[in-house]
């Protein structure tokens, strides 16, 4: 059962009105989290952005096989974060969850296949850029997971930020 709510996010400034989407139960507990993050503590960053994802609008995906259907699909996650520092940036797909969904497996293995190799982050170049790509899905209580697939699972906001803080991308 999920259930649907309204929710806005502003950035320090409120005179920047950031967002304004439905969220599931998930999702805005995701948001009051990082908003309750960001307002006490500082972002070690040069930059950052953040929205969510509408996969009837947007062209931002995972390709993944689904194994259910035996066919290749979409994973949109739901939010993503664009941080800079220095001279690397940062893609953060954040995708709120609830451990039961079994389907995580297939989208963080076609997420795998892209962005790591040997089991660390790939970097890639551009215009003088270090550009790493990470996944994060976040949930209650990430100790209820099996251990292969533990370290995409978070349960504090605070993991985004960690991730640019950490130097083996």
């Amino acid at each position: 059962m999920s259930s649907k709510s309204s929710f806005s996010l502003h950035p320090k400034d409120p005179s920047k009105a950031f967002l304004f989407f439905l969220l599931f139960r998930q999702e805005k507990k995701f948001i009051e989290d990082l908003e309750n993050y960001i307002k006490n503590n500082e972002v070690n960053a040069d930059f950052w952005y953040f929205s969510k994802i509408d996969q009837t609008t947007d062209k931002i995906y995972i390709p993944y096989y689904n194994k259910k259907n035996n066919r290749q699909d979409k994973f949109y996650p739901d939010f993503i974060f664009w941080i800079r520092k220095d001279n690397d940036y940062y893609i953060i797909f954040v995708d709120p969850k609830s451990t039961s969904f079994t389907d995580y497996e297939y989208k963080v293995d076609g997420y795998s296949r892209i962005f790591e190799e040997n089991e660390k982050i790939k970097g890639f170049h551009k215009d003088q850029l270090n550009i790493y790509v990470h996944l994060l899905l976040y949930t209650d209580d990430k100790n209820r997971l099996s251990e292969r697939y533990k370290k995409y699972w978070y349960d504090d906001p605070k993991s985004t930020f960690d991730i640019i803080n950490k130097s083996n991308n």
